[in-house]
């Protein structure tokens, strides 16, 4: 992880990740999404209890006068008297950027039955954010899926569902230009269905819906 800042206040963050694997089963993503789902605060709740609406406060209790504070000046030589509550110039018009960088990510999703699917890719997001602009940009780079059937004891071939393409998804936003942009460029795709992805797939969505059921 790399930060810099520049003298006129943008900031950067660049994040690198280098080789990676992650093994995700049906059961834990369902199990993960429910847990992230209930650890999230209501929408609208009460804060020190329900208010009881009939009640009827006293009429005889004695307000106290208003008294003005005055505020110390924010400097010596100011003479506004007060504390200045605007922020600077500069802190209007920094900006961010952040980019993250995952090379040779290997993400595999499997059931229960032995059916896995493997997706490998490189994939890079870059992210910006300046007065009256923002944009984001994914890339996924190489984006290949392969399928194998984990049998014990039995070293089976995989198989290559989606040869490797380029995928892209960038959104834009200027305030005083063309508004809000959306686009999504994909190259050429070859895919390449295989009795055994078929049941792969119907296994991976049939352990989904009964994950699903209450």
């Amino acid at each position: 992880i790399t930060f810099k800042q520049a003298q006129s206040g943008d900031k950067s963050v660049d994040v690198l990740i280098e080789c990676t694997r992650m093994n995700l089963s049906i059961s834990f993503i369902l199990e993960f999404t429910r847990f992230v789902l209930d650890s999230l605060p209501p929408d609208k709740y009460t804060e020190g209890g329900q208010v009881n609406l009939g009640y009827v406060g006293e009429t005889s209790v004695q307000t106290k006068p208003l008294v003005e504070t005055v505020r110390p000046p924010s400097s010596t030589d100011s003479t506004s008297g007060c504390f200045s509550s605007r922020t600077s110039c500069v802190d209007d018009q920094s900006g961010i950027c952040i980019t993250l960088q995952i090379r040779r990510p290997e993400i595999m999703l499997y059931t229960n039955s032995e059916h896995s699917l493997i997706m490998r890719t490189e994939i890079l997001v870059d992210y910006s954010s300046h007065p009256g602009r923002e944009s984001l940009v994914l890339s996924l780079s190489g984006l290949r899926i392969i399928s194998k059937l984990q049998t014990p004891h039995k070293d089976s071939l995989p198989y290559t569902v989606l040869y490797p393409c380029d995928a892209e998804f960038s959104k834009s936003l200027k305030v005083n230009d063309d508004g809000l942009k959306i686009s999504t460029n994909v190259s050429f795709i070859d895919i390449h269905v295989t009795p055994d992805v078929v049941h792969a797939v119907s296994a991976m969505v049939e352990e989904f819906n009964a994950g699903m059921a209450p």
